[in-house]
């Protein structure tokens, strides 16, 4: 053979090598015998169908493997991860000893083999994970889901997305690409993942004014204007468009600095009184409490940074509906991480009817989830986005159910009362072993209108099978809000402060002795009102009473330090 016709040869076997490398991310090495071949199926325990699911591979020091010549067809492959359909899954691996994980997002269970495979064999694996959180009466969605075709970054393809979205057991993820109406369902058909999930077309309008994701939208029409230069602008706009939903993501992001950032720092929103310096009015009905691939901050503590910021917005008067989304642009950010439980008249994914989605979301009928499921009811009766008359009750008695699989570790539960933490409760959980338990909580009745909340903190996970980037996992309820004093309505401490200054003849000078017998979270709104914009001739007066307050009441410090900072 001439030395030509040699080189000839080597060139139609390398292009052959790396044509293969584009899709199955890894090489064909099988093609010279030096690896063998894992065949794999999941099947759900209580059905004994094929599940959708994730295959996780890891080598004996941790690390993700790299996984060759992967089954090609409904499948989603990076290294160490492969989504497919439950059925028909099949990837090569260099000769040795693996432990693999097959799992379904965070409701099912998780199961594991230690494998040992040799150069050429075939290896079958069947796998069996059972459904073990019971989230009857509410559907799993993602708020926050992206593409790389259309969001122009990451790296996971529309078709690879159906499977992770099937994989992870979101039922209603919502598609918010960046500044595009993406519509999933034709993808979705030619998949055939009907069953599995009903999407909505939204959009994450991705602007100089934040990140804001609206839905539903029509996906023939032509794209929002991500140059609306206020709030109040894109509201109107979007609205005309047909959108129901606003979501403004990740409201904070950490800057090289560590400090938080986002549209709260560039308006200077005051995280007591929920009013901001630079910008009047909130118009979104929803803001991203977790967002499980950005984190907020390395200097403040973990994980309630958002939450001040929403309890603010709530002391102000915004009925603001929180959520969970996972912003995941690639193969590897687990869509559905943290995720929103919407309240839904049917568990069947492919029924899903999206009007009613829509007004859980407006109404505040969803839970927030990381790993932890957790709902709450009041008197056995009222349930989140419910409103609760008091008459002659002295105490509030709820249930709260907090639900998680064996492989999660719930912490402890909170309970809020207008921002304030009112009852807790360490956790005991058994280790392996799902946890489904109901406790019961009695709180004082509470000397004003009130929003009462639930929070629940875990362990973060650091293996590999559903890794979180932040150090916990928890669980978050939307309000059910108090009407105190009976007379049939809610008023936010912004609105008792309007009536009280409208019903007393207020003086500034004298204005400490007036409100010292307020309740502080109404005390620190009148402040807020009567010095919206201190001249220089009234700030020392401001600096002043505020001083004297703070050391009267912790949240007049707070306050203090949020109102008077540069």
């Amino acid at each position: 053979m001439t030395k030509v016709k040699v080189l000839l040869l080597l060139g139609i076997i390398m292009q052959s090598v790396y044509a293969h490398r584009g899709h199955d991310y890894g090489g064909t090495e099988k093609a010279f015998g030096k690896k063998g071949t894992v065949e794999v199926q999941v099947i759900d325990k209580r059905t004994k169908k094929f599940t959708p699911s994730r295959i996780t591979v890891i080598n004996p020091k941790g690390k993700l493997v790299r996984l060759t010549r992967a089954t090609k067809k409904r499948t989603a492959v990076r290294k160490g991860i492969f989504y497919f359909d439950g059925e028909k899954g099949q990837f090569n691996l260099r000769p040795g000893r693996y432990q693999v994980f097959a799992g379904k997002g965070f409701e099912w269970s998780l199961s594991k083999k230690e494998i040992e495979i040799k150069k050429g064999e075939l290896l079958k694996l069947k796998f069996e994970i059972e459904r073990v959180v019971d989230t009857t009466g509410y559907v799993a969605s993602d708020t926050h889901v992206h593409v790389l075709k259309y969001s122009k970054h990451g790296d996971i393809r529309l078709d690879e997305r159906m499977v992770t979205i099937a994989g992870e057991g979101i039922e209603l993820p919502i598609a918010t690409d960046h500044n595009h109406n993406t519509d999933y369902t034709p993808i979705q058909k030619e998949l055939e993942f009907d069953e599995h999930f009903t999407p909505i077309v939204g959009n994450e309008v991705t602007t100089r004014i934040g990140h804001i994701n609206a839905f539903p939208m029509d996906p023939l029409d032509k794209r929002p204007s991500p140059y609306l230069r206020t709030w109040e602008a894109f509201n109107e706009k979007i609205r005309e468009k047909g959108a129901e939903v606003l979501i403004l993501n990740h409201p904070r992001w950490r800057k090289k600095n560590g400090n938080p950032e986002g549209p709260f720092g560039k308006f200077g929103l005051n995280r007591v009184t929920g009013s901001f310096k630079e910008i009047k009015g909130f118009p979104f009905n929803a803001l991203e409490l977790e967002n499980s691939m950005t984190p907020v901050s390395k200097n403040e503590p973990l994980p309630f940074f958002i939450l001040k910021d929403w309890m603010g917005l709530l002391n102000q008067g915004y009925r603001v509906t929180v959520v969970g989304g996972s912003d995941s642009h690639t193969v590897k950010g687990i869509v559905g991480q943290a995720r929103s439980y919407v309240k839904s008249s049917t568990d069947n994914p492919a029924e899903i009817n999206e009007e009613e989605v829509v007004e859980s979301f407006k109404k505040g009928r969803v839970l927030v989830s990381k790993g932890i499921f957790s709902d709450l009811s009041l008197f056995n009766k009222y349930k989140v986005g419910d409103t609760v008359s008091l008459k002659d009750e002295n105490e509030i008695k709820g249930t709260i159910t907090v639900r998680a699989p064996g492989w999660v570790k719930p912490k402890e539960v909170f309970v809020f009362v207008n921002g304030d933490i009112v009852w807790k409760k360490k956790i005991t959980k058994e280790e392996g072993k799902p946890i489904d338990i109901k406790l019961n909580f009695k709180v004082p009745r509470p000397k004003i209108d009130a929003y009462l909340f639930v929070y629940v903190l875990g362990d973060g996970i650091s293996e590999h099978y559903w890794k979180t980037k932040d150090p916990f996992t928890m669980a978050a309820t939307n309000p059910i809000f108090i009407d105190a004093d009976g007379d049939g309505r809610y008023l936010a401490p912004k609105k008792l402060a309007l009536e009280w200054i409208k019903e007393n003849e207020v003086s500034l000078i004298s204005l400490e002795d007036q409100i010292k017998d307020l309740e502080p979270l109404v005390g620190v709104q009148v402040m807020d009102i009567l010095f919206q914009k201190p001249k220089i001739t009234t700030k020392d007066l401001l600096d002043k009473t505020l001083k004297n307050l703070a050391l009267k009441s912790k949240l007049f410090k707070l306050y203090r330090e949020e109102r008077l900072k540069d």
